[in-house]
């Protein structure tokens, strides 16, 4: 534990190696952390304290980004190097609902606000979007810059 002022701060140790992306959920009972152990690990906060409840294991390489689905707290997205959105209900943590191959390695990702599409944007400027229910990329779009962040406006257009 580290003190700074009034504040308090403590550490917490979930993963085997660094993790690098944090996410709460709609609900604020859930946090998702994503490490280059190529695990996501969910966690629970009451009363002021994390627990560690299980990790989710399938990715082939560093999870890159873990983003919770707008309205349904128990459903958590997560990309990786390994070139792969998973999307996973935290209820049936052992198997993902489902995996989905991209054409390069995601570094970033957000829900849209109604929870219907999820966008996504890799190292090689390629933006595109998957349809929740059917879990398919529904459009790509080669940008002819680096695009870092991806965030939807308050209009969602």
């Amino acid at each position: 534990k580290k003190d700074f002022g009034r504040s308090r701060v403590k550490e917490f140790s979930a993963h085997s190696t660094k993790a690098h992306c944090v996410a709460w959920n709609c609900t604020g009972k859930y946090i998702a952390t994503g490490s280059l152990d190529k695990t996501s690990c969910i966690q629970s906060f009451k009363e002021e304290r994390l627990s560690r409840e299980f990790s989710l294991k399938g990715h082939e390489d560093a999870v890159e980004q873990v983003a919770w689905h707008p309205s349904d707290g128990n459903i958590v997205s997560t990309v990786s190097a390994d070139k792969t959105l998973r999307i996973w209900d935290i209820r049936t943590p052992q198997k993902t609902v489902a995996c989905i191959s991209t054409k390069g390695e995601v570094i970033n990702m957000t829900w849209k606000g109604d929870g219907s599409t999820i966008a996504l944007g890799n190292k090689d400027d390629l933006v595109c979007f998957v349809d929740f229910k059917s879990h398919k990329i529904t459009t790509e779009k080669q940008m002819d810059f680096e695009v870092n962040e991806i965030a939807w406006s308050a209009n969602e257009k």
